[in-house]
């Protein structure tokens, strides 16, 4: 699963820049709806994935991911004054497939996740740009207590009724980058040991409430 998402990251990477969000609650199927008015989308963490990447040692980019998510979005292109993303990421989650740099990346040097439990993102709007399916995002992340401005493009990639048990689904996809340092966590920087930028993707499928 994580070389899939890690591939999904290089090939989606190249070609934008943005930010969403995610979720993890179940919800009941619902039917297929018109295409007006804005829908709320609670997202599958099955087919989703927060994947982020970072320099190391200045010779390579390290990657991983956070196994658990959760929020909603709501993308209606003829009402965007009533879209939203909401994300929450719990630190704890962290992944980047090695036990001892794991628990180091939960601690006070990075993320210090028993002080602070989540990584927060809530959009304060989104609007239409130039490109088809794509939008300017902006929002505040919230990181170790810190809260920050990002303003991103975020790209939607589909919606439609798979049938069954799955119901009404959409997608959204997209890429930002932050300075980890600007938060709080200066672990390595000064040294370039560990970059300062992480860059993230963010790709979500979720269910219609």
């Amino acid at each position: 699963m994580r070389k899939l998402a890690l591939a999904a990251f290089v090939a989606t990477a190249a070609g934008s820049v943005a930010l969403v969000a995610a979720g993890t609650r179940p919800t009941t199927p619902a039917p297929a709806r018109e295409k007006t008015g804005v829908s709320v989308f609670d997202v599958d963490p099955v087919h989703s994935a927060v994947i982020f990447k970072i320099q190391h040692m200045g010779v390579s980019n390290v990657y991983g991911r956070f196994n658990d998510v959760s929020g909603t979005f709501a993308i209606d292109p003829a009402d965007l004054a009533g879209s939203s993303v909401e994300m929450t990421v719990k630190a704890q989650s962290v992944d980047s497939g090695n036990d001892m740099r794991d628990e180091h990346l939960r601690k006070p040097d990075f993320f210090n996740a028993k002080q602070f439990e989540e990584i927060t993102f809530s959009s304060t709007s989104i609007e239409k740009t130039e490109d088809e399916g794509k939008y300017l995002l902006k929002g505040k992340l919230t990181m170790l207590g810190v809260t920050k401005p990002i303003e991103a493009t975020l790209k939607w990639v589909g919606d439609r009724d798979v049938g069954g048990q799955m119901g009404y689904r959409a997608g959204i996809e997209a890429v930002f980058a932050v300075k980890r340092s600007e938060f709080g966590m200066t672990y390595g920087v000064a040294a370039g040991a560990v970059g300062d930028e992480v860059t993230i993707l963010a790709a979500f499928e979720g269910s219609r409430r």
